[in-house]
C-alpha cells in the first residue's frame, strides 16, 4: 500500500456513499485511477466488503460489556469459539495472555438482559470460571493499529515519515527488524525521535539475544520490545531464560516499555509468559495466521 491506497481507504471510511468521479476530484486523480486502486484493493482482501457498520446501540442494544473467561485445562479454545460464535451478542472473542484464557466484547438491550447474554456465554462447560466489566463510555473509537516493518535506513528516510503521517500516526507502529548498525547512528537515532514526535509507536523486534539488541533498545528507548522466540521458547523449562525474561518485565515495567512474547507455541509457553506478566504475546498457541481479508472481516 502507497500514500494513495491510505488516502483513498481513510476516504471511502468517513464518506462510504461517496463515488468515485468524486474521489478522483477530492485526491487530485483520474477516476479510472480510484477504480483501478480500489479493485485492486479488494482484491487484495485489504478491503473485506462495502456493506454498512452496524452501531449497536442503533438498533436497541446500547449495553457493552467484556467477559474475560477461564477456559478449563485441555478443552481447547476452538470448541468454546464455536460456542461462542452461535450467540448473536458476541461480538468478538480472542483468546489472551493474562488473567484468563480468552476476552469476549457482547453487546446486549440492557444491564438486566445482559445476565442472558453471559448466561449464555457460560452454558458451555469448558468455562471454569469468568468476570465482567462494563463499557461506560467510549472514549477512543474501535481501530486497527499499523504495524510498518523497516530496517534502520528505511526508517531514517522521508518517504516512510510521509506514509505515516498521512494517516493517523497513532494507529501506526514502526518495527526495527534489522539489528546492524545504521549506516549513521546519529541519523538513524533523530529519525526514531522525530517518528514518536508525531505520535508513532516504535518497536524493537527480536530482541533480547545479544548485547546490540540491548544498546539499541537504550540508545532509541521504544515503545514496544519484541522478545525474541529464541529467548521464548523454552521459557516454560528453562530457569535462566525465566530469570532473563522477568528481568526484562521488571525493566519494561520500570521504563514504560511494553513487552511482547514472539513465538508463543505452546500452550505450557503460553502460561509461562502469563505467570512472567508479559504485556502481550503472538503465536500459534494464541492464534495462526490468517489472509488480511478474513482478519479484517471480523473488525
Amino acid at each position: 500500500m502507497d500514500d494513495l491506497d491510505v488516502k483513498l481507504i481513510e476516504l471511502f471510511t468517513d464518506e462510504p456513499r461517496i463515488g468515485a468521479l468524486e474521489a478522483s476530484r477530492r485526491l487530485g486523480v483520474a477516476r479510472g485511477t480510484v477504480t483501478a486502486r480500489l479493485d485492486r484493493l479488494e482484491r487484495s482482501g485489504v478491503i473485506a466488503g462495502w456493506g454498512p457498520q452496524l452501531d449497536p446501540a442503533a438498533i436497541e442494544h446500547p449495553v457493552t460489556a467484556f467477559l474475560t473467561l477461564e477456559i478449563r485445562q485441555g478443552a481447547g479454545h476452538d470448541a468454546v469459539g464455536d460456542h461462542l460464535a452461535t450467540i448473536p451478542e458476541v461480538l468478538e472473542a480472542c483468546t489472551i495472555t493474562g488473567a484468563g484464557d480468552m476476552w469476549c466484547r457482547v453487546v446486549a438491550r440492557s444491564n438486566a438482559d445482559l445476565q442472558r447474554v453471559i448466561d449464555a456465554a457460560l452454558a458451555d462447560e469448558s468455562i471454569v470460571r469468568s468476570s465482567t466489566v462494563i463499557a461506560l463510555a467510549r472514549q477512543v473509537p474501535h481501530r486497527v493499529t499499523l504495524a510498518v516493518n523497516a530496517s534502520p535506513d528505511v526508517a531514517c528516510s522521508e518517504a516512510l515519515l510521509e506514509v505515516v503521517t498521512g494517516i493517523d500516526p497513532s494507529r501506526v507502529v514502526v518495527e526495527i527488524t534489522e539489528h546492524r548498525r545504521a549506516s549513521e547512528p546519529s541519523m538513524f537515532a533523530w529519525a526514531i525521535r522525530r517518528l514518536k514526535s508525531h505520535g508513532v509507536q516504535v518497536a524493537i523486534d527480536d530482541a533480547g539475544t545479544g548485547y546490540s539488541d540491548l544498546r539499541q533498545i537504550l540508545e532509541l528507548q521504544p515503545d514496544i520490545v519484541k522478545l525474541d522466540r529464541a529467548l521464548i521458547d523454552g521459557v516454560d523449562t528453562d530457569p535462566v531464560k525465566m530469570a532473563l525474561v522477568q528481568a526484562l518485565v521488571a525493566f519494561g515495567r520500570d521504563t514504560g516499555i511494553q513487552l511482547v512474547a514472539e513465538g508463543v507455541s505452546s500452550l505450557s509457553i503460553r502460561d509461562a509468559v502469563r505467570e512472567l506478566k508479559v504485556d502481550c504475546g503472538q503465536g500459534y498457541a494464541l492464534g495462526r495466521p490468517e489472509p488480511a481479508g478474513l482478519v479484517l472481516g471480523r473488525l
